[in-house]
């Protein structure tokens, strides 16, 4: 599709299919918006998702992805709109198509984070908050020694490992996101660590580099002593600079978990609101969210 450049007329709100041929653009989108995501990050989400775009004079200026989460829900997330062509509901054409794509499926209930700008679009299409995501960043480790955790051991993730670690997140996140947990694991295998303790399998945890940015996500662990023993484990591999986001949804209680991050050197960047659309019966659109320490990304989930 082919119109004339903003500011007139205003782009069509008609959203296309995107696939693994438009990382490229995409990549720029997230540039100019901050992100550090890589080609190889687009292509990942866009081959497990379903991607929408928007597109003016042959370049593309609003994409999103929407992941079948079956049978909970369907997330969307990866929304980004070109600056020159913001304020022409063109974040709520690609919202709109991704969310008839989901129904086609049988999800009619629609979940994500929304950043605090987008939140009042996300108001007027219909979407309600339902929980929190907790943005902690810290720009150097902790010259001092900091609390451990007795019991947790950690080791590399080995091919052994993968059909637990993947049921382990099918439990907690109530949907098969494996084929993007294998991805994230083969670009950043020494950033892949699982937790064992005295009862087995205690949780696992991914992390990944992002330019100077090393970004911790997702952890899923049985106990919050797992999980810091894994956030422990995977910064020391990252930058100093590292960020993850901690899930806090009603009915689990991230005290011990947040107060380590803190003795850590992390401190709360933003919270930003887990919102749903759609007839959702109540509670989180998660299988186990007490298991759900840190999420992937705010923009995936």
């Amino acid at each position: 599709m082919t119109v004339a450049a903003v500011p007139v007329p205003p782009v069509p709100h008609e959203a296309v299919r995107l696939g693994s041929e438009h990382a490229e653009a995409c990549v720029g989108l997230s540039a100019a918006a901050g992100w550090a995501h890589t080609a190889a990050d687009w292509r990942c989400r866009l081959a497990v998702g379903i991607g929408h775009g928007v597109m003016a004079d042959g370049r593309l200026v609003a994409a999103g992805i929407a992941f079948p989460a079956a049978p909970l829900c369907g997330w969307f997330g990866m929304l980004l709109v070109d600056p020159e062509h913001r304020g022409q509901g063109l974040g709520a054409a690609v919202t709109e198509a991704a969310a008839l794509d989901l129904e086609r499926l049988g999800l009619g209930v629609l979940a994500l984070f929304a950043v605090p700008k987008a939140v009042p679009l996300y108001r007027r299409l219909g979407f309600r908050p339902i929980g929190t995501l907790a943005s902690f960043q810290r720009a150097e480790a902790p010259a001092g020694p900091v609390g451990t955790f007795d019991g947790a051991r950690l080791r590399r993730v080995q091919a052994g490992d993968c059909a637990r670690l993947f049921a382990l997140d099918r439990g907690a996140y109530g949907a098969d996101r494996s084929a993007m947990l294998d991805d994230q694991i083969a670009r950043f295998p020494e950033l892949a660590l699982v937790a064992e303790d005295a009862q087995g399998f205690a949780g696992y945890g991914l992390a990944a580099r992002r330019g100077d940015l090393g970004v911790v996500g997702p952890v899923v662990a049985r106990n919050a002593g797992a999980a810091v023993a894994l956030v422990d484990g995977l910064a020391r591999g990252l930058p100093r600079a590292v960020r993850l986001d901690s899930l806090m949804i009603e009915g689990t209680d991230r005290t011990l978990f947040h107060g380590a991050l803190a003795a850590r050197g992390f401190t709360l960047r933003t919270e930003i609101p887990l919102m749903v659309r759609g007839p959702w019966a109540g509670g989180p659109p998660f299988g186990d969210p007490s298991a759900l320490y840190v999420a992937q990304s705010a923009a995936a989930g």
